[in-house]
């Protein structure tokens, strides 16, 4: 058969054109039939990454051909890209698309399956403006096939992956700017379709149907073993085929001939349909050192060839060769307790007549990490060892299993597999867990008292005695301890309640010393921390804001910072005011559409109404709705700073709710503030511009998260903080306007 290839230096652009293989009519006037099939496939393009494209193939096809080569006629197929590809054109700035493509096809026939090439070209095409997807023509000459004698009968065309070559135009007609311009693509269809595109004939020179009479094919037709090692064995395969109509039976196998004892053979041959085949395995059993020979009969009722003749041939050598051998060959360290080193050795042999070289020595299976290896294995002559140490280095209260893989160049066994054991046994003791070891008061009124607990616990498997608790330190008479701990047997646990009484306006501080008969830990020091202070809850409140928010969809965090400025009911522990966030900007990662590239965003916060909360026991609850707004979002590509979305009137369709809270476990403050998390939900945008979906894509989605830090400034300054921001301000802006060959420019 004649087939047509095609490669090329140019990147290519998939736009999944798909190609049938189509049969001319033979220089005979014969039936055509229209030939329609659709497929879809899977295809990697630039920027948009992979996309599902559709091909609906087209062309008049004769259904009967007969023995020889046949005809080519003209191929059309129409492609429906996806929408998404106008955006990826959009970026590169081509307004037009051309080139060719590669389908894989084959004509299966009785006897086999004949592959061919298709090549279609693509003209010129305009891509014109608008949404939704858009269809690119094709068209090409079929090639033509040889059809022989076997392959009379019924008859496929079939269709297969795509390989494509698209280039791309700008409105000046230059190629468009990479990595849009040029490139190459490997479509793959999708699976479960079918892939038929037609049926034909098959028949001889006259018209003839098959032979009707069995007809017997062997191959090869004849075997050569080559040279094989003294004392060792060869298998090759050989197919019979019954290329006839009626029924083939295999009526005997034998092997004739001087050294017929040398070979062998196995097969389950008995009778074959038209086309059907059998597999002979035969094998050389090679002996001395000469050539040997012997023929392989093969019996049938094929009236033409009733007996068939396999010339079988092979060469005995006895070449000397390496041979492994390990002693011992399985280790076992028994029961050792843990943080003991106990080593074994494992003799490896050169049993063999040629020097063995040893590849490679290693560890692997689930406990590999608590065996170690040490060996001087290279390379051995006859006769020859060397030694692999082998180190357990004992762990835990478990059973360790490992093997050695030792890797070398002997033929018979190429890799030598070593089983190694060993059990870790821990001798029960008691073990204190103290939780938590450092404790922290916090700011109490002066004159209060507040308590805080310590959990003793012992996850031995020996009983624990608490042997003494002291306290002591520079503030050790501000701080008392009350508590049951006498002895805890396995997995029991007692409280230290301990008591801070807040006589003095400062930070105090002591320690609390546990002693048990723990072997390991036997004195445990914990960490008293506290402050007392007056406290006057303000009625005002005004507090800075520095933290984050981390958008899931781009996987990127934001700067934010601003003020919370309230009126406080103390009484009723409500909070009322207003949540001042600035602008922030940042760089996210176009996860999604533009691969590898980074967007950078800025991000107005439009408050709709009054930030309200709640402060009980030291936690905070607040509410806040608010736009988000993008002024601005740019991306920069390969040098061209390109605007991505944004502009005054882009924001969330609805307001965000904006729900936080101190996490748990944190105490806040209206005088000195504390930490707000929570998590929100981003509305899609609107009024953002053509690529307002891509905007979309990167910041809109459920599970967002804001984390934020509020403090009364005092520590800073609040003056020299403002002076500072806005110097900051007029450095930034002075930067991006003088640096313009920054990778992300900020608009």
């Amino acid at each position: 058969m004649r087939t047509r290839s095609k490669t090329s230096n140019r990147h290519r652009l998939s736009t999944a054109i798909a190609a049938a293989l189509l049969l001319g009519a033979g220089g005979s006037a014969v039936a055509v039939e229209q030939a329609n099939l659709v497929l879809e496939y899977e295809c990697p393009l630039p920027l948009i990454g992979n996309q599902i494209l559709s091909a609906n193939i087209s062309a008049e096809i004769p259904t009967e051909e007969s023995v020889g080569d046949s005809q080519t006629f003209t191929v059309t197929a129409i492609t429906t890209v996806p929408e998404d590809a106008r955006t990826g054109l959009a970026v590169g700035r081509a307004v037009s698309i051309e080139g060719t493509a590669l389908s894989s096809a084959f004509v299966r026939t009785v006897a086999r399956d004949i592959p061919a090439e298709v090549e279609l070209t693509v003209p010129q095409t305009s891509v014109a403006d608008g949404t939704g997807p858009f269809d690119l023509p094709a068209e090409g000459i079929s090639p033509s096939v040889t059809l022989e004698e076997q392959d009379i009968g019924e008859a496929e065309i079939r269709i297969g992956d795509l390989f494509l070559d698209i280039i791309t135009r700008e409105a000046n007609g230059t190629i468009a700017i990479q990595p849009i311009g040029e490139f190459t693509s490997q479509c793959t269809q999708l699976p479960d379709q079918n892939n038929l595109l037609h049926t034909f004939t098959i028949v001889g020179d006259n018209g003839d149907d098959p032979d009707p009479d069995p007809s017997i094919s062997v191959s090869p037709e004849a075997i050569d073993f080559g040279v094989v090692q003294a004392n060792t064995s060869s298998d090759q395969q050989l197919t019979i085929t019954n290329a006839g109509g009626n029924g083939l039976d295999i009526e005997g196998i034998s092997i004739e001939g001087p050294d017929a004892d040398l070979f062998s053979y196995n097969a389950d041959c008995n009778s074959l349909g038209a086309d059907e085949s059998c597999s002979v395995t035969v094998t050389y059993s090679a002996t001395g050192e000469e050539a040997h020979e012997a023929n392989l009969v093969i019996a049938s009722n094929d009236p033409e060839t009733p007996q068939v003749t396999v010339p079988l041939s092979g060469s005995s050598e006895e070449v000397p060769q390496a041979a492994i051998s390990v002693d011992p060959e399985s280790l076992s360290f028994g029961t050792v307790q843990p943080g003991q080193t106990p080593e074994q050795t494992i003799t490896v042999s050169n049993t063999g007549g040629a020097s063995l070289g040893i590849q490679n020595v290693s560890l692997s299976g689930p406990d590999a990490n608590v065996f170690t290896l040490s060996e001087d294995c290279n390379s051995l002559e006859p006769t020859n060892s060397c030694s692999i140490v082998v180190t357990y280095l004992a762990e835990g209260n478990t059973e360790h299993n490992a093997t050695v893989i030792i890797e070398s160049d002997a033929p018979e066994s190429a890799t030598v597999e070593v089983p190694v054991t060993g059990t870790s046994e821990i001798e029960p003791t008691a073990a204190l867990v103290v939780d938590p070891e450092a404790v922290d008061f916090g700011t109490v009124e002066l004159g209060a008292t507040q308590n805080e607990n310590v959990i003793l616990s012992n996850t031995g498997g020996a009983p624990l005695t608490i042997e003494g608790i002291n306290i002591s330190g520079e503030a050790a008479e501000d701080f008392t301890q009350v508590s049951d701990c006498t002895t805890l047997g396995q997995n029991e646990e007692c409280t230290i309640t301990v008591t801070y009484s807040s006589n003095v306006d400062a930070e105090r501080n002591a320690v609390m010393t546990i002693l048990s008969d723990d072997p390991n830990r036997p004195e445990v020091d914990v960490t008293l921390t506290a402050s007392a202070e007056a406290v006057t809850p303000p009625g005002e409140v005004d507090l800075q804001i520095e933290g984050e928010t981390f958008i899931r969809s781009a996987q990127g965090t934001l700067p934010i910072t601003g003020n919370l400025i309230a009126d406080y009911d103390e009484a009723s522990g409500i909070l009322s005011g207003f949540l001042d966030l600035q602008r922030t900007e940042g760089q996210l990662r176009i996860s999604r559409l533009f691969r590898r590239m980074t967007a950078t965003v800025a991000v107005d916060f439009e408050e709709v109404e009054e930030t309200t909360g709640v402060l009980e026991d030291g936690t905070l609850a607040t509410e806040s709705r608010l736009y988000f707004r993008v002024p601005h979002a740019t991306i920069n590509f390969f040098g061209v700073k390109l605007p991505l979305a944004g502009g005054e009137e882009c924001r969330t369709m609805d307001p965000v709710a904006l729900n936080l809270s101190s996490p748990e476990g944190e105490s806040f403050s209206i005088a000195e503030g504390g930490q707000l998390t929570g998590e929100y939900d981003m509305p899609p945008l609107e009024n953002c511009g053509p690529l307002t979906n891509v905007l979309n894509n990167l910041l809109a989605g459920a599970n967002n998260t804001m984390d934020l830090v509020l403090t009364d400034g005092v520590e800073n300054g609040n003056g020299d903080e403002e002076e500072d921001n806005g110097n900051n301000d007029v450095e930034e802006d002075e930067n991006d306007n003088g640096n313009n060959n920054n990778e992300d420019v900020v608009i």
